[in-house]
Formats: structure tokens, C-alpha cells, sequence
């Protein structure tokens, strides 16, 4: 857990963390990429701590091999993971600050998602839980 860690610094460092893992897709393959601006605050295992969640969407030129994509993703990072362990492939990754994302594909094959959690901070007692951020 990180008590220095503020909603916003959770969030700004989760997002950096969205946008790096959207750039090891291949630029060739990539049509857009839409990044959700605001996230909310799931509960953590301590009491009164919180991680940022967000979402990124990486829409491609055309289906794809979906696989041999997420193992693309999974190979860019030293900590990266695919698994097919929940019924479809994706890539588990975390971030040097605590943050971690789950990267697999949305319907058709033309899309991959991308959803992220930062590392889990202390909330101040003047700040909302259940606000967007």
C-alpha cells in the first residue's frame, strides 16, 4: 500500500500505465485508441484504502490473431502473463508502481481492452469513495 499516494497521482501513474501497454501493439495495427477519463475507487483488503480503476480501448484495422497478440503484450513486459485459466486468453501485467492490468479482447477480435487498477492508497476522510475520478 501507498500512503503518500493521492486519487490523483493513483490516477494519473494508472493511466501512463494504460497508454504504455496500448504501445506495444504494432502502430500498423492499431486505428484508434479511446482512454476512459474518468474511473472510480474500488475497495482494497485494508480498511479505508482504495485503488483508482480506469479503462482503455485499443480498436484495431481488422480482427487479429488474438493469442498470439496478448502474448505479444505479455512478452513486452518483464512481468507479463498470459493465461487462458478464465475461459479466453489475456495478459496479465503489472506496473512498476503498483498498478496492474488485464489486456484481452472484446467482441470480433477488433478491439482490445485494456483494464487497469493502481496500487492501493490510504483515502482521506474529506474525500469520496463513490465519486468518478
Amino acid at each position: 500500500m501507498e500512503d503518500s499516494l493521492t486519487v490523483e497521482d493513483a490516477k494519473a501513474a494508472t493511466q501512463q500505465f494504460e497508454t504504455d501497454v496500448a504501445a506495444t501493439i504494432p502502430d500498423e495495427m492499431v486505428d484508434r485508441t479511446e482512454q476512459d477519463e474518468t474511473g472510480v475507487l474500488l475497495p482494497c483488503n485494508e480498511e479505508n484504502t482504495y485503488q483508482w480503476t480506469g479503462n482503455t480501448r485499443v480498436f484495431l484495422t481488422g480482427p487479429a490473431d488474438e493469442e498470439a497478440m496478448l502474448q505479444q503484450v505479455a512478452e513486452s513486459f518483464d512481468n507479463g502473463t498470459y493465461s487462458t485459466d478464465s475461459g479466453r486468453p489475456e495478459t496479465i501485467i503489472f506496473g512498476p508502481g503498483g498498478e496492474a492490468a488485464v489486456v484481452s479482447y472484446r467482441e470480433n477480435a477488433v478491439a482490445i481492452n485494456i483494464a487497469s487498477g493502481s496500487a492501493c492508497f490510504s483515502l482521506p476522510d474529506d474525500v469520496d469513495p463513490t465519486a468518478e475520478y
